[in-house]
């Protein structure tokens, strides 16, 4: 006959709690309100460090600051469902969302135009810390808007991962890039014009491989690129993101420099923070970053709502630079 456990009780009949049963619950419940509370410093960190307004980029960027483009909902090449803009009458004035995106452009274009570059800027390779920034949008738009000013451009997809230039710009991506560096194809018949505009070129990335991605840094891309300068008026390279891919870091020495695309709320700052001194060491040139994913301003920014797209240069301030920010 087994017998029943002698339990320990105070005065009323209740169980006594051991004094190690006692500690080891202050453990255990100190150990997780320890782990609770480093979690929760960990997402605040997480959350502060990254760039929650276009003021917060301005603080870090110290007048690199050269363009400004609008948060928009898009679909696959380019079309869109929706530009966030909290103001009705601004998108029924311009009819077409896209033409915010296009002014957007057009600025940028503009300030990059007074860069103190002897010769201007020739040639531009767009890149970004991290996917889904926004640099392809950029390079899309700020090719039409170079096109459109009778500029003659050339589009290169050197994004040997994620390839998306023809799509946007209308063109075919049976061979391209890759074909011209590991083929030693010739680029010229590759090139191909873009139906979207007249002046508006296109060299797609072609059938990509891991092999092709290598090549970027090789004498065949420097000679490439010297080669492709020489043709047209304005060259733009879309690149992989810079922080698995460092492709772009050796097309910026052979171009007139970089244009680093920052997504606002979404890009990290630590690690943008990071790019700019390993640019600065490499030596390659950063001619400006373009702040991407920027809420409007409200309704305030429309005084008539019948006015026409000429007429609203004041309601786009937002996509301007200050000629102090540049200098």
């Amino acid at each position: 006959m087994i017998a029943k456990p002698d339990l320990l009780k105070d005065s009323l009949g209740r169980p006594i709690v051991s004094s190690r049963k006692a500690l080891q619950k202050m453990l255990m419940g100190t150990l997780g309100g320890f782990l609770l509370g480093m979690g929760c410093a960990i997402l605040r960190e997480k959350r502060q460090d990254i760039f929650h307004s276009l003021e917060d980029l301005q603080e870090d960027v110290q007048g690199t600051l050269v363009g400004v483009f609008p948060k928009v909902q898009a679909l696959r090449g380019g079309r869109l469902l929706k530009v966030n803009v909290n103001n009705e009458q601004l998108l029924n004035a311009l009819h077409d969302p896209q033409n915010v995106l296009s002014k957007a452009a057009e600025s940028l274009y503009t300030n990059l135009r007074f860069l103190p570059l002897e010769a201007g800027v020739k040639s531009l390779v767009v890149a970004s810390n991290s996917s889904h920034d926004g640099k392809t949008t950029v390079v899309t738009y700020l090719a039409k808007a170079a096109a459109s000013m009778g500029q003659r451009v050339l589009v290169v997809d050197s994004n040997m991962v994620v390839s998306q230039i023809h799509t946007w710009l209308d063109v075919p991506n049976y061979e391209g890039l890759n074909e011209v560096l590991t083929k030693g194809m010739d680029p010229n018949q590759l090139i191909q014009r873009s139906p979207q505009q007249t002046n508006l070129f296109v060299l797609p990335s072609g059938q990509v491989s891991q092999a092709s991605r290598k090549l970027l840094s090789s004498q065949q891309m420097q000679h490439l690129m010297g080669q492709l300068h020489t043709m047209f008026d304005l060259v733009l390279y879309d690149t992989p993101p810079l922080q698995s891919y460092p492709d772009a870091n050796f097309l910026g020495l052979h171009a007139d420099g970089l244009l680093v695309v920052v997504s606002i709320k979404k890009t990290r700052r630590s690690q943008v923070l990071k790019l700019f001194k390993k640019l600065q060491s490499a030596r390659i040139p950063l001619l400006g970053v373009v702040a991407n994913q920027v809420k409007l301003a409200h309704a305030d920014s429309v005084r008539e709502s019948d006015r026409s797209l000429d007429g609203m240069e004041d309601d786009f301030e937002i996509f301007r630079v200050s000629s102090s920010q540049n200098s």
